[in-house]
C-alpha cells in the first residue's frame, strides 16, 4: 500500500475515498472531523467504518458563526436529504445503513456547537507498517469531498504530527453534543 502525501482527487490513487478505503482496516480507530456530512461520503467509506474498532466523527454543519446548528437541526436536515431520494431504493439502503451504524456503541457522532466549526481532519490508527496518519485540509466528509472535488489534503505520517492532531481532536471532542440513532428517531 503506497500512501501518497498530498490528496486532491486529481487520480484514483489520490481521491481521499479510495485513500479511506486503503488505510482503514478491520479493528483501526478513525476519528474525522469534517464541516459538512452527508449520506453520500458516509457510503463511500461504509464497509471499512463497519470494520473498525471504533470512529468518532466531530461535524460543524454551520454556514457563518450566526448559523450555529443544534443537534436536532442537524438530524432534520439528514432526514431532508434523505426524503429528496427517497424514492431510490438505494438511498433508502444508505439510511437504513447509517442508522444501523449507529447503533454501534463504538461509533461517536458529536456536533461542534460552541461557533463555527470549518476544519477538517481524519485520523486513522492502525495503518500497517505505518502506524497512524493524519490527513489535514480542505474535503469534507461528503461525497464530493471524498471523490470529485478540487481539494488539497497533506498527509501526515510522523507519529509526533499525528499525535498533535489527535490532542486537537480530543480538546474539540470534550465540548460537543452526542448524535445517537435515538435522537434521529425522536426528531
Amino acid at each position: 500500500m503506497t500512501i501518497p502525501d498530498i490528496i486532491d482527487n486529481s487520480i484514483p490513487e489520490r481521491k481521499l475515498g479510495n485513500v479511506l478505503n486503503e488505510v482503514i482496516m478491520p479493528g483501526a480507530n478513525v476519528y474525522i472531523a469534517s464541516g459538512y456530512f452527508n449520506l453520500g461520503g458516509f457510503k463511500l467509506i461504509k464497509e471499512k467504518l463497519n470494520g473498525a474498532k471504533e470512529v468518532s466523527v466531530l461535524l460543524g454543519r454551520a454556514l457563518s458563526p450566526l448559523d450555529i446548528r443544534a443537534p436536532e437541526l442537524f438530524i432534520e436536515e439528514l432526514r431532508q436529504e434523505a426524503e429528496k431520494s427517497m424514492d431510490s431504493p438505494e438511498a433508502k439502503s444508505s439510511i437504513r445503513d447509517f442508522l444501523r451504524w449507529l447503533e454501534n456503541p463504538n461509533v461517536r457522532i458529536k456536533i461542534y456547537k460552541k461557533h463555527f466549526y470549518h476544519g477538517k481532519f481524519y485520523i486513522i490508527e492502525g495503518v500497517p507498517i505505518i502506524g497512524s496518519i493524519a490527513i489535514s485540509g480542505s474535503s469534507n466528509f461528503t461525497e464530493a469531498g471524498l471523490t470529485h472535488n478540487t481539494e488539497f489534503k497533506m498527509v501526515q505520517k510522523q507519529q509526533v504530527a499525528v499525535s498533535e492532531v489527535k490532542k486537537k481532536f480530543e480538546q474539540l471532542w470534550t465540548l460537543l453534543s452526542k448524535i445517537t440513532e435515538k435522537s434521529i428517531i425522536a426528531a
